[in-house]
């Protein structure tokens, strides 16, 4: 009696919602590979891709290229911001667990591409100018006016000799007072400020808003990093959680729209030999 071949592992895994990670990647459990470790796996013909395999792909890189720029930005805007706001931290971390979620899952995809998948410059684009105009606009308007202001302001005054750095100040100050004063963008804004200012209330801890009458006073800033130990520990430990729910609440509907534009992917390798094999474990990191 011959032997039946034995069946390929699928080609997608759907990942649960829960893990909020991609819908649709390959994989890469220890239970689906058996392959021999350090051996490559075999390359497919490009030419027995079916256009929806492809198409599949590149709607996944670009979704991937997305989350990373946002996450990205979020990290470098909320640090920048964290400098002068302790709890700034918490947003800044949230951004780095979704990068590294992100670059997780673009090793997933760089192994399809040794397989014979082809990354496209024009999806690389595509999805770094998406992510950054879902993200900075988004940025913009939910910082605190205050907070933007206190912020530009502290910035100035470590290059106090830099003419175009105070134009650019000035500018943007004037820029974000404009879109508040859009009704809807301003009631969006202000409740986006809620959270983190009720807490600081509770906590006793000043804001933007309060240094900023403090210096206009002719007094020094006492907050922020200048405040006493306990006050920058609640900043950071009880305060910080919060703006970083904050902050991907505001995520949420690019997140969501990259999920409902990537779904659970229906495309299945070839038949026959030109099944890829199951990838590699990723390799440990020492």
């Amino acid at each position: 009696m011959a032997k039946s071949s034995p069946t390929p592992p699928p080609p997608y895994e759907s990942i649960s919602s829960s893990s909020n990670q991609n819908p649709a990647l390959p994989s890469t459990s220890h239970q689906a590979n058996t392959a021999t470790p350090g051996s490559q796996p075999t390359p497919i013909n490009p030419q027995n891709l079916t256009p929806q395999q492809i198409a599949d792909f590149n709607r996944l890189y670009r979704q991937v290229v997305r989350r990373t720029t946002r996450n990205s930005l979020g990290v470098a805007t909320s640090t920048s911001m964290a400098t002068v706001f302790p709890y700034m931290l918490g947003p800044a971390a949230a951004s780095g667990y979704g990068l590294y979620k992100a670059r997780k899952a673009r090793h997933d995809l760089e192994e399809l591409e040794k397989l014979g998948f082809k990354i496209r410059k024009r999806d690389l684009a595509n999805g770094v100018a998406v992510g950054a105009l879902q993200k900075l606009p988004l940025t913009f308007l939910l910082w605190g006016h205050d907070e933007v202001l206190f912020a530009l302001g502290s910035l100035v005054e470590e290059f106090p000799g830099s003419e175009s750095l105070l134009s650019g100040a000035i500018d943007t100050v004037n820029a974000h007072t404009e879109a508040l004063d859009v009704p809807v963008l301003g009631d969006l804004n202000g409740l986006a400020e809620v959270p983190v200012d009720a807490v600081h209330d509770m906590l006793g801890i000043d804001g933007a808003q309060e240094r900023i009458d403090a210096i206009e006073a002719g007094g020094e800033d006492t907050g922020g990093w200048h405040d006493s130990a306990g006050h920058i520990a609640q900043d950071v430990f009880l305060v910080a959680p919060v703006a970083a729910v904050v902050d991907q609440v505001a995520d949420y509907p690019a997140e969501r729209y990259d999920r409902r534009r990537v779904g659970q992917m229906p495309g299945s390798y070839p038949s026959g030999e030109q099944t890829p094999p199951p990838l590699p474990p990723r390799p440990k990191r020492t």
